[in-house]
């Protein structure tokens, strides 16, 4: 180990100083500020993060909590929630928007959204009858394309627009979703909720990782005090 000094008064008889014992002088200050850090990063989860992030540590646990608690009200709400973040604008304004990923949308709860809606088309709009209704349905009010696949978008569309013209399309999928995938949408909402708030998180981040590092140096020097006296 290379040890470098310093003189302390100038003089030839001064006690030379290592850099280590600068550093000593410094490990309070070094944990003082480095507490202060984590105290923020503290404070902006708490203020800032989600409350199923808070309460759970694991998406199965929620999963199980949630699902003691079932409701219809729970899963339409998680659902609404998370799929009104698939859009950059409101659905009804910019409908070309679905499903740009943002930071804050990760790719991995788009495709249990995706999953999830899937599913709801495919067993709630299939020989669907016309409705009653004195209003005339969208001409384009197709959910499946030329390949026969679910236009998911359409369908959260219709979920979340209910228009009255379209209330047994979107009613029925609500109830498929309630009966089948209650647990997939608790999965999806907890996914959802990890990833959402992307500048909170980065500022979170920050401040732990400044405080860690803060921390690290007067733990290292006080290693190499004691390794110094043996």
């Amino acid at each position: 180990m290379l040890i470098f000094f310093l003189s302390k008064g100038g003089g030839t008889g001064a006690e030379p100083v290592t850099i280590l014992d600068l550093l000593g002088d410094l490990k309070l200050t070094l944990l003082y500020i480095g507490l202060i850090f984590f105290g923020i990063g503290a404070i902006l989860f708490a203020i800032f993060a989600p409350i199923s992030i808070k309460k759970y540590k694991t998406p199965e646990e929620c999963v199980l909590a949630m699902g003691a608690a079932q409701t219809e009200w729970l899963i339409i709400d998680s659902l609404t929630r998370v799929g009104r973040s698939a859009w950059k604008g409101e659905y009804f304004e910019n409908p070309d928007s679905y499903g740009n990923i943002s930071l804050s949308f990760t790719e991995e709860a788009m495709f249990q959204l995706d999953a999830i809606l899937e599913h709801a088309g495919h067993n709630a709009f299939d020989d669907e009858p016309h409705s009653n209704n004195s209003e005339q349905p969208d001409p384009d009010i197709g959910f499946y394309n030329a390949l026969g696949y679910v236009m998911t978008d359409r369908v959260l569309e219709c979920i979340l627009s209910r228009r009255r013209v379209h209330r047994a399309l979107w009613h029925n999928a609500i109830s498929v979703i309630v009966e089948d995938r209650a647990r997939d949408v608790f999965y999806m909402t907890y996914t959802f909720d990890e990833s959402s708030r992307f500048g909170m998180r980065l500022s979170c981040a920050v401040m732990f990782t400044i405080g860690s590092a803060l921390l690290a140096i007067p733990t290292l020097i006080t290693s190499f005090e004691v390794i110094s006296k043996i």
